[in-house]
């Protein structure tokens, strides 16, 4: 026998709790009760029922058969159940058996039931949060990729940039690929905007040429005075 029973604490209330036999009858009819229909040489017993017999009952109990039958009387007198004795066997009812169980069996499925919904949505959030953090790191990858030097020795020389490639690769792998507080996104823009500002420098230089007479045959101690 497997299963289980709803035992309210209604039950500390109830009118036979003082007496010793008939509340340990009772609580061995509600652990004996088939919790769902079922079979028995072909009659039907259905949920809250069970075949017994008074000396099974005594012996499950552990009660005399005389107390077991008091007690039964009891508990019918009441309405707790209902007994139906043959000459071989005695079927005993809870009379209320779907106030005592099905309310807390429905409200089981129900648990049941939002436990596997809080399970899927949590399942899906992490998907979903798997989902984003791979595109995110996807985006981040399209965005950026960072060069050997030989890529960019390749692309000065591709594009004829007055870049130092070594000095340039230097320099970005040292603060980690950044421009200013963001992450570069295209090597080659940073190199053409580079190339750029050391042409500015340049063409703002003022470039003195060597004079005429400081060719061949010059002979500064000709001016001394």
């Amino acid at each position: 026998m497997d299963g289980w029973v709803k035992i309210h604490r209604s039950l500390f209330d109830w009118e036979w709790w003082s007496d010793m036999a008939v509340r340990n009858l009772w609580l061995t009819i509600l652990l004996s009760a088939n919790h769902k229909p079922n079979k028995w040489q072909g009659m039907v017993i259905k949920a809250g029922q069970f075949v017994t017999s008074l000396q099974g009952l005594s012996d499950r109990s552990g009660l005399s058969v005389q107390s077991v039958r008091t007690a039964l009387k009891k508990l019918q007198s009441t309405g707790e159940i209902s007994v139906k004795s043959t000459n071989k066997n005695t079927l005993i009812t809870v009379i209320k058996w779907a106030d005592f169980q099905i309310v807390e069996e429905n409200q089981q499925s129900i648990n049941n039931q939002l436990t596997n919904e809080q399970q899927t949505i949590n399942k899906q959030s992490t998907t979903n949060k798997n989902d984003k953090n791979e595109k995110n790191d996807k985006k981040v990858r399209n965005i950026f990729r960072k060069p050997t030097l030989e890529e960019v020795h390749s692309y000065i020389s591709e594009k004829g940039l007055n870049v130092d490639a070594e000095y340039f690769y230097d320099y970005y792998e040292s603060n980690g690929w950044t421009v200013g507080k963001n992450h570069m996104k295209s090597w080659q823009s940073t190199l053409n905007n580079w190339s750029r500002r050391e042409k500015k420098k340049g063409a703002g230089h003022v470039v003195i040429e060597k004079p005429s007479y400081m060719g061949t045959g010059y002979d500064p101690d000709a001016f001394k005075w």
